[in-house]
């Protein structure tokens, strides 16, 4: 990967916040290479698979795709026209780089040629010719070992050379007909490759001796074809994996025909009129520029047709060259034509070759090209036995053209190396460079000043926190496996880590330090970068807040206590009676004195979120009791506000969770009155949870919608709990910013609804503090939201089983006449209580324990009276009470409500007869019972009539 394409794919990554590939499509393989990454985890060649979460597209030049650019499993969404951005650039940058890539090919491709032209005039052996030929290819295809083939007239296959082979025991070894490579590829006619040569099944080490010797594992085989006929073979062969080219593939094959005419011609040659019409052949199957001239005034003796196409008319036709002499065919003959052939003159007198790069040439056509040149002397032409010299060319401008625009890109490099460079130097954060051992390579002025001290490079890592006074915010020297940059070298990521600096002259800063690993193209972390700033100003400024809020807090509650006292107390009727217009304002003051409470209780709990001193004690809880707690307790601002809520956490299946029950119900609390504030009314508003086999904090867990199904048989790692509304809902561009302390919905929804802004922070932060994550989802205004949590499972919790229908479950007297009470209560041991208190009353009681089962039983029981707590599963109390009042089977049988919270008045006004504040004593109860069945007023009737009497 070119430093280009690297940093290309570093900024899309920093810009998308997310990894970032470069991949190509091989057909023949069917699956992607990884061309180049921004995550070190993925290694250059590699294979890739695309996952789910992957953000996938084209990288196209016109029309044609060269390669695709992943956005590797983004954490948030990404914006895909940025994405379409990058790509583009990384099209230019492609391209740019297979121009040089191509260039040097072909400069490589040209000395090849220069040298088999070197060799041709001197050849008198077939295995001299198909030697030179065969080390050429060999050095420009990059083999391991080579070698050429014939097939014999017996149909065995016989070496004629070979190139980069460890023994040369097997030189004069002769394959019997069907052994062997060369006789697959003779016998197929065309170019194969083999792949996995002694791994393969199909390609076992014994019919493979030869690579068994020399270790080859990946090959290639050409024909030597003439008149359709395979008459040899050229084998290239690896050590290592590698995948031919189609480039390489048709060079070999250039080569592989040369080395045909060579066989087919040096097999009869027997003259010297044979020999030169041999070499016209060869030099035409070359895709150079080749020309043979001879002295004294060079005369064009053979030109090839690569040279024709490339002259102007009329000498496009070797008939029209042959015979001439360069004068006659340059247009314009210049100081330059007069080197040229003093050159060739040289060559001719020397017998030495001479080869020039980067030769410039003018034209009107054409303008300024440049040439890679080589005169070669060749002797014995001719019954004279005469020499002349042959030129080899090959044009190289656009090779010329790409060397320096990577110059201009490298002097451009510099100049914002050096920009750069001004810019660290200049800031007024500290900048520093390290290593890959963690020594300092570089620091800025700012770095020096905040350390108060002069930094040397070269200091070992250990001594850094003695030398530089660096100590931990409880005052402890840190150690070497804490500072952030052995921290980056390991690969980690610091954002924001406080570390306490004491200078030299005992003043105490404190300062934030940011560091990220550095990586090079390979992937391999070769050094870290650091950038830290002076808080200690904001960090005084924090503890002052922290104060202010302590005092202000203390300060309210005191008089709001006094306040929240007197107004109970009144509306108890202990001060003496209240009109019902003084029932209104005293609840009016109430309700508000509840609100700042609240909000006092937000700011406190920010700031102690923010200075880390809120510290949750992790223990099992059972879920489904928190959420139904947290309905029934605010089941009443629902049926206020006139929206529904619907409970579809049930505890069947529901394994424990890991959290403090207290900060759990405030999660749940925060984010239901976050969802009535922006439900209207005939809203509703529904609680679900999902188990999940991912970890908590896997950022997937948020990407996902809806979450998947557990697997049959795997371990849950986390619960999802989701409350979603029908309410207002959020625009895309708020979503990001919903979680920020203080931030509010621009709407008129918000207007009415009020609120600090500070639920849904202190949300997040308690979640994360819990092991989570936090997300919301919403369509867009007026669609709805759904806001989620993550939390981890309790180690060795276990679903509850899904439960069955169980059987009627009745105590007390069961004779014809006794009333029956239903006793609805989750509680075993609260249940046991009434159930006792009510038997010995001599009542026949039935029990239900969650809401679902109180209807069903009240249903076909009938009970004479129903005791009915408040928090249930499934479906609490008040909706419980809700759907028996409204349902004419059921809305005639008395209900007396028990529960921890005194809302009688709500009780009351949803249809409830009798209202109790755990916990019960067992006169009151029998009391509230006998009045409910109507037995209290006829004692007192019959206690009236026997007095009359």
């Amino acid at each position: 990967m070119t430093e280009a394409l690297k940093d290309l794919l570093n900024s899309a990554a920093d810009a998308i916040g997310a990894g970032v590939l470069l991949l190509r499509f091989d057909a023949e393989q069917g699956d992607f290479t990884v061309l180049g990454t921004s995550d070190a985890s993925f290694a250059h060649g590699a294979v890739y698979t695309p996952a789910e979460g992957d953000i996938i597209v084209p990288v196209l030049h016109g029309e044609r795709e060269l390669a695709r650019l992943v956005a590797h499993n983004p954490s948030s969404p990404v914006d895909e026209q940025l994405l379409r951005g990058f790509a583009a650039a990384a099209s230019f940058t492609l391209r740019h780089a297979q121009e040089l890539i191509e260039a040097d090919e072909a400069l490589k491709e040209s000395q090849m040629l220069r040298e088999i032209g070197q060799h041709l005039g001197g050849m008198v052996q077939l295995e001299d010719s198909l030697q030179s030929m065969l080390q050429a290819l060999r050095q420009l295809l990059n083999a391991d070992y080579a070698s050429i083939s014939t097939l014999e007239p017996d149909g065995s296959t016989k070496w004629r050379a070979m190139d980069g082979y460890r023994t040369e025991a097997y030189k004069q070894l002769v394959y019997k007909p069907g052994q062997g490579m060369a006789t697959r590829v003779i016998a197929a006619g065309k170019p194969i490759t083999l792949q996995d040569i002694g791994i393969s099944p199909d390609l076992p080490i014994s019919d493979f001796p030869l690579h068994a010797a020399e270790g080859g594992i990946s090959s290639i085989g050409v024909p030597l074809l003439r008149g359709g006929k395979s008459i040899g073979a050229v084998i290239l062969t690896n050590r290592t994996p590698r995948n031919w080219k189609e480039s390489e593939i048709a060079t070999a094959s250039v080569v592989a025909n040369a080395a045909a005419l060579a066989v087919e011609e040096l097999r009869a040659r027997g003259s010297e009129s044979s020999q030169r019409a041999f070499l016209g052949k060869v030099l035409d199957n070359f895709p150079g520029m080749l020309l043979v001239m001879e002295p004294p005034d060079w005369r064009i003796l053979l030109i090839n047709s690569t040279m024709l196409a490339l002259l102007p008319e009329p000498y496009r036709s070797e008939a029209s060259l042959i015979g001439r002499t360069a004068r006659e065919i340059t247009a314009t003959w210049t100081d330059q034509s007069e080197g040229f052939v003093a050159m060739m003159q040289k060559v001719f007198d020397t017998g030495e070759a001479i080869s020039f790069e980067q030769y410039a040439s003018e034209s009107p056509e054409r303008g300024t090209t440049y040439w890679n040149w080589s005169i070669v002397p060749v002797e014995g032409v001719g019954e004279e036995g005469k020499r002349v010299v042959i030129l080899i060319a090959h044009e190289v401008t656009e090779t010329v053209q790409a060397r320096e625009k990577e110059q201009r890109a490298a002097e451009r490099a510099r100049a914002r190396a050096e920009e750069l460079d001004t810019i660290i130097n200049q800031m007024a954060d500290g900048v520093a460079i390290f290593d890959a051992q963690g020594r300092v390579l570089r620091i800025n002025p700012a770095g020096q000043r905040l350390l108060g001290r002069n930094v040397a490079t070269g200091a070992r890592p250990d001594d850094y926190p003695r030398l530089y006074g660096l100590y931990s915010l409880d005052g402890e020297l840190l150690t070497e496996e804490r500072l952030t940059p052995m921290r980056a070298l390991r690969g980690e990521t610091v954002v924001g880590e406080q570390l306490m600096v004491r200078r030299p002259n005992g003043h105490e800063i404190i300062i934030s330090v940011s560091g990220s690993p550095l990586t090079d193209s390979e992937g391999k972390i070769s050094g870290a970068v650091l950038v830290f700033h002076d808080i200690t100003q904001e960090k005084m400024t924090e503890r002052l807040k922290d104060e202010f809020l302590s005092v202000v807090s203390h300060e309210l509650r005191t008089p709001l206590s006094a306040i929240m006292g007197y107004s109970d107390l009144m509306l108890r009727g202990l001060h003496g009676p209240l009109s019902e217009r003084q029932t209104r304002a005293l609840n009016a003051v109430r309700a508000n004195a509840d609100r700042l409470l609240h909000l006092i209780n937000d700011l406190l709990d920010v700031s102690k979120l923010e200075s880390g001193t809120i510290i949750i004690e992790q223990e099992p809880v059972n879920l489904a009791d928190i959420v139904a707690r947290t309905i029934a307790h605010t089941r009443i601002l629902a049926v206020n506000a006139g929206v529904s809520i619907s409970n579809d956490v049930s505890p069947d299946g529901l394994p424990d969770v890991l959290s403090e029950e207290t900060k759990l119900q405030q999660v749940l609390e925060n984010l239901l009155s976050n969802a009535l504030k922006f439900t209207p009314e005939g809203g509703s508003i529904t609680f679900s949870a999902t188990l999940s086999e991912r970890s908590p904090d896997d950022p997937a867990l948020a990407s996902l919608d809806p979450l998947p199904p557990l697997d049959p048989g795997s371990q849950p790692q986390s619960v999802v709990v989701s409350v979603t509304d029908t309410g207002a809902g959020i625009d895309e561009e708020q979503l990001a910013r919903i979680w920020d302390r203080f931030y509010q919905v621009d709407s008129s929804v918000k207007r009415r609804s009020g609120g600090t802004g500070l639920g849904l922070a202190i949300v997040r932060s308690l979640v994360e503090l819990n092991g989570g994550q936090a997300w919301v989802r919403s369509a867009g205004a007026d669609l709805g939201s759904s806001f989620s949590f993550s939390l981890p499972v309790a180690p060795d919790s276990k679903a509850l089983p899904t439960s069955q229908p169980r059987p009627l479950y009745t105590r007390g007297d069961d004779r014809q006449g006794v009333p029956t009470v239903l006793i609805v209560e989750d509680d075993e041991d609260q249940r046991e209580i009434i159930c006792d208190m009510l038997e010995m009353e001599g009542y026949k009681v039935v029990v239900a324990a969650d809401g679902d089962e109180a209807l069903q039983l009240a249903h076909e029981v009938r009970p004479a009276a129903i005791a009915l707590d408040v928090v249930l599963p499934r479906r609490d109390g008040w909706e419980v009470l809700n759907r028996l009042k409204r349902e004419p089977a059921t809305r005639d049988i008395p209900v007396l409500i028990i529960s921890v919270v005194d809302q009688q008045e709500f009780g009351k006004s949803l249809g409830a007869d009798e209202y109790m504040v755990k916990p019960l004593e067992a006169a009151t109860l029998r009391t509230v019972v006998r009045r409910l069945l109507g037995a209290e007023d006829a004692d007192q009737a019959r206690r009236k009539d026997k007095r009359e009497v």
